[in-house]
């Protein structure tokens, strides 16, 4: 008889806890845990205890209960365990994946050794050792010495709680027929080639059930018992008094005639200690491919939890193995509670275990509670069976390899040999598809004393059951406020014939893509949205009893529209103040008001449009405007677009002229033009032949070819002639000035 962890939190005052990926360091101080059975073989009809009441625990306790705080708390016992911050991926995000890959694995083992280490060196201190280290887990069993080591380890960061190294206790065939298990068999059912690990005290494999085994694995072809591995301390013998683990391995040899037991021996005694229990849930992890195991039994727990707990160390290991394809039947407890259970069945990994009669027994007295009537498929008093529990299985009067229990222990291996004949009939479905089995073909139970509904396993249905897993390469797809194309990828089983339901109209789906066989890959076309929150759709795909959702989310319009405007095109200079501009903007919901300006202020709004004129201020010089754009929903650019221009209505100002001549040339020079504003951009030199000279602006006359040097020589003139020049300079705006007049006559000779 042996006993596991009493830690468990009392919920009449709970404590919100959400998951996080944690690392756990056994540095605490063991809490002990106890096999959930009762050894008499059937209920009495006294009003005594059974034999094995005093093996349950009957008070509460709070999660907390094991936090260390104080040397003090620790007794004679130094040994404790540290939940440490986890730098790996979170755990239980594998989805629909039939098990984390070697890679993966090896990779999170890396991962915990270098955290490992790096968080021993940094507390290096001669009163703080590991003990022993869980390579497949995130959790080290320490020793302290002194209340400075433990406080070093508190207030690194990187903890996040030192806990004690708990204690549990046990949770102690006819009953085969009431889950179907003998038409499973004739149909060939029977969970070949997978083993079972039995968390347990042992197991006796010498008893004709079990092959009568001379030692593990012999005579070879003939022991069911491939291995037999003390965890706790050796006690030379195969079980202990009260044979509890080999009534729980009997069970599940029966049941599953065609896998292997994996005799895991966890107690000490009276007791296994939660370190005890991860390092064999570790070794499992280690060997699950070497020994192909499909499951784990532990009919064992303590404590009292009224909601998941998935900061229990051993829960964090659980999960591990449910991560790595190995799921675990665990006890909920023999205390007759319904609206909590012990640990670990209160783990979200565990496939937490209840117990039903297989048979009317009459009045059933267990000690703390009795039945006055007994019947198939009735819950058992003794039975913890919370909102949260997930299944039922027949508990009362088992008898399996010549040892007859009750108790929710007994129950427990009624599950985890069905899932070691569901893990041999379908080896690459994914653990929560096999838990799903198990709880969506089972026989609904109603419990008298709460009226909670739970499944009673029933082994035939959950074998036949034909599910079509369904996988989508993302279960959530984003969509700009835009729309468009969004593809789902469905990856299914070739026969697997499946049917997409939606309702969002904003979603289109072809007709010919809403239903299909096999794999697929479906489009999904977005309309354009308007809206200024996001909005969300679910697209369910489902085949036969399973489904899975993608949620299409589309994003709201909460940006301003982009744009930009041009003054005259681009142009640099301007003579005119009137100017035209080219305004474009562009907005998913659509773009309504403009606001135009010539200073950084907004001071009016008015409709949008693409070109709009607008007068200038008549200051010379460089002049910005700015544009501001709105859309439909009222979302405003903050910061404006701009375009600038040089506005220059001033011609170039000229200075003097001067002119020389031949016979039949003049030469010319001047001072050269300026132009503050738009600099000058060039000269135009013209004459005539009369006695007017050129119009102003030098708008008439013959053209001189000139440069910027200021000076010209004009030949091929008539001799002793009159011609008048005028020269006129234009900037870069286009302003011409009216320019200065040189009259010269030619020379005679």
């Amino acid at each position: 008889m042996k006993h596991l962890l009493p830690a468990a939190p009392d919920s009449r005052s709970p404590r919100l806890i959400k998951r996080a990926a944690t690392w756990i360091l056994v540095a605490a101080p063991l809490t002990v845990l106890t096999l959930w059975g009762c050894s008499s073989a059937a209920p009495t009809s006294s009003n005594t205890a059974s034999a094995g009441e005093e093996q349950r625990v009957a008070t509460d306790t709070d999660e907390d209960t094991d936090e260390v705080t104080s040397m003090s708390l620790l007794g004679d016992d130094d040994r404790v365990i540290v939940v440490l911050k986890d730098e790996n991926p979170i755990l239980g995000k594998q989805g629909s994946e039939p098990a984390l890959r070697r890679a993966a694995l090896r990779a999170r083992v890396a991962g915990y050794a270098k955290t490992k280490r790096t968080v021993v060196d940094g507390l290096a201190s001669a009163d703080l050792s590991v003990e022993k280290d869980f390579d497949h887990l995130p959790i080290l069993r320490m020793r302290l010495k002194s209340q400075d080591a433990l406080d070093k380890l508190r207030a690194d960061e990187r903890v996040v709680r030192v806990l004690k190294d708990s204690k549990l206790k046990r949770s102690d065939l006819q009953s085969f027929p009431l889950i179907r298990q003998p038409e499973a068999v004739a149909k060939g059912f029977t969970g070949s080639a997978t083993s079972v690990a039995i968390l347990d005290s042992g197991v006796d494999y010498t008893v004709q059930e079990f092959g009568s085994c001379t030692a593990p694995g012999l005579p070879a072809g003939q022991c069911r018992v491939t291995v037999a591995k003390d965890f706790a301390a050796e006690d030379n013998t195969l079980d202990d008094t009260i044979r509890h683990g080999t009534n729980v391995a009997g069970i599940v040899s029966g049941l599953a005639p065609g896998t292997n037991i994996l005799a895991l021996d966890v107690f000490d005694g009276d007791f296994a200690y939660t370190s005890v229990i991860v390092d064999a849930i570790n070794w499992v992890i280690a060997n699950r491919e070497t020994y192909s195991i499909a499951s784990m039994n532990l009919s064992l727990g303590g404590g009292r939890y009224y909601r998941e707990c998935d900061l229990n160390p051993m829960a964090i290991a659980l999960q591990q193995a449910r991560d790595a394809g190995v799921l675990a039947a665990v006890a909920s407890g023999n205390e007759g509670h319904t609206d909590s259970m012990s640990a670990p069945g209160c783990a979200p990994a565990a496939v937490s275990v209840g117990a039903v009669y297989d048979k009317d027994y009459g009045f059933a007295n267990w000690g703390d509670c009795t039945d006055s009537t007994t019947g198939a498929d009735q819950v058992v008093c003794f039975a913890n069976v919370p909102k949260f529990l997930k299944v039922l299985a027949p508990g009362v009067s088992i008898t399996a390899a010549g040892i007859t229990m009750s108790g929710t222990s007994q129950a427990t291996p009624h599950v985890a040999a069905t899932i070691a004949v569901l893990r041999s009939l379908y080896p690459n479905e994914s653990p929560d598809l096999i838990e799903k089995r198990l709880i969506s073909t089972g026989v609904s139970v109603v419990d008298a004393r709460s009226g909670i509904a739970k499944p009673r396993i029933d082994v035939l249905a959950a074998a036949s059951m034909n599910f079509c897993e369904l996988k989508v390469g993302s279960s959530v797809l984003t969509s700009g406020p835009a729309g468009g194309s969004l593809k789902i990828d469905l990856t299914t089983g070739a026969d697997c014939s499946w049917n997409l339901a939606y309702s969002a109209d904003w979603l289109q789906v072809a007709e010919s893509s809403r239903s299909g066989k096999g794999p697929a890959s479906i489009t999904v076309n977005v309309s354009p949205y308007a809206g200024n929150v996001e909005r969300e759709a679910i697209l369910e795909f489902a085949s036969g009893g399973t489904s899975t959702k993608v949620t299409v989310k589309q994003q709201g319009d909460l940006t301003p529209p982009t744009g930009s405007v041009s003054v005259n095109g681009n142009a640099t200079y301007t003579k005119a103040a009137a100017v035209t501009l080219s305004l474009s903007a562009q907005d998913p919901s659509g773009v309504s008001q403009m606001c135009i300006s010539q200073t950084t202020t907004c001071s009016a709004w008015e409709p949008y449009q693409t070109s709009k004129a607008l007068t200038l201020s008549t200051t010379q010089g460089e002049r910005t405007v700015y544009a501001w754009f709105r859309d439909t929903l009222g979302n405003t650019m903050a910061a404006p677009v701009s375009d600038k221009i040089v506005f220059d209505s001033v011609a170039p100002t000229l200075g003097s002229i001067r002119s020389t001549s031949t016979v039949n040339s003049v030469s010319l020079s001047w001072t050269l033009a300026t132009d503050a504003t738009s600099g000058v951009a060039g000269y135009k030199l013209v004459y005539t032949r009369s006695n007017t000279a050129p119009a102003a602006g030098c708008s008439n006359g013959t053209v001189v070819p000139t440069t910027s040097a200021g000076r010209v020589t004009v030949t091929g003139l008539s001799r002793s002639t009159v011609y008048r020049f005028r020269l006129c300079a234009q900037d870069n705006a286009g302003n011409i000035a009216n320019g200065v007049v040189a009259t010269v006559s030619t020379q005679w000779r």
